[in-house]
């Protein structure tokens, strides 16, 4: 099953993930999980580091963003691989420039 599939699932399934506090831990569980290996680790530290991960590729993103000469040659892919993502979730085609568009008229 696709990561995105999995998160969706548990969404549905348990709601203590659909609280932004919880988000983590959640995502500790589905990853304890999907892989054996980790197993050992105790979830609260797991969650724990899922956090720094998620504000390490925040900062990542965002240094990216505001330095393109670092950029790697696959930088400009995001655009395509974003719609072909979106439409494996079941997005409309067009959906992105549907929003995009919106946000431009406010």
């Amino acid at each position: 099953m696709k990561p995105s599939q999995t998160v969706i699932n548990y969404i549905k399934k348990e709601p203590r993930f659909r609280k932004r506090a919880n988000k983590n831990r959640g995502l500790a569980n589905l990853l304890l999980k999907m892989h054996p290996v980790i197993q050992s680790v105790d979830p609260k530290i797991f969650s724990h580091i899922i956090g720094e991960v998620l504000t390490m590729d925040r900062v990542w993103r965002k240094f990216m963003a505001d330095n393109p000469d670092f950029r790697g040659s696959d930088y400009d892919e995001k655009g395509r691989l974003e719609q072909v993502a979106m439409a494996e979730l079941g997005y409309e085609v067009g959906f992105k420039d549907d929003m995009d568009k919106l946000s431009t008229l406010n």
